[in-house]
């Protein structure tokens, strides 16, 4: 009996660590930055899709639910920093619950399995998207990148911004 309880164990230990890989590797992962109560910056790594020109992330109904979480930070102050590539910006966070069927189809097409797997565990009907608003504090050059890649002229914007602002 403990041999069985030990292999499953190992079994679940196995798959929330695949889990974890093949969200890493599968698609864009980003640190957001919030504020504690406290006045400390935290940083949680986190899936990020875009959808008609602006950002959206995902909490999970775990995240919705915990009074120290990244999410419960993010309602407090919602003036919060995205990191990207290496480059902080920052952000308004708005959550947006009636957009949940959209975002959690636009998470399952940028991360696959991943996201499937993850689905199992934790379900993405209870999920609250939030949408990521640049701040003015020159942002307006990501808004410029974002337009010009959906219009497929990323590489005329890419010789006019700095490389490394995303």
């Amino acid at each position: 009996m403990k041999k069985l309880a030990l292999t499953a164990a190992a079994g679940v230990v196995a798959l929330v660590f695949a889990v974890v890989a093949l969200g890493e590797l599968s698609g864009e992962v980003v640190l957001l930055h919030t504020v504690g109560p406290s006045g400390h910056s935290h940083s949680t790594r986190l899936w990020l899709v875009e959808q008609e020109g602006s950002l959206w992330l995902r909490a999970g109904a775990r995240a919705v639910r915990s009074p120290g979480s990244w999410y419960a930070r993010l309602i407090e102050n919602p003036t919060v920093e995205l990191e990207r590539s290496g480059v902080r910006r920052s952000f308004r966070a708005t959550p947006s619950p009636e957009t949940r069927a959209l975002i959690n189809a636009k998470m399952r097409e940028a991360y696959g399995l991943p996201d499937r797997l993850i689905g199992l565990f934790r379900d993405p009907a209870s999920s609250i998207p939030i949408r990521l608003e640049p701040q003015a504090d020159g942002n307006s050059a990501i808004a410029r990148v974002l337009a010009a890649a959906r219009q497929g002229a990323a590489a005329d914007v890419a010789q006019r911004v700095p490389i490394g602002l995303w």
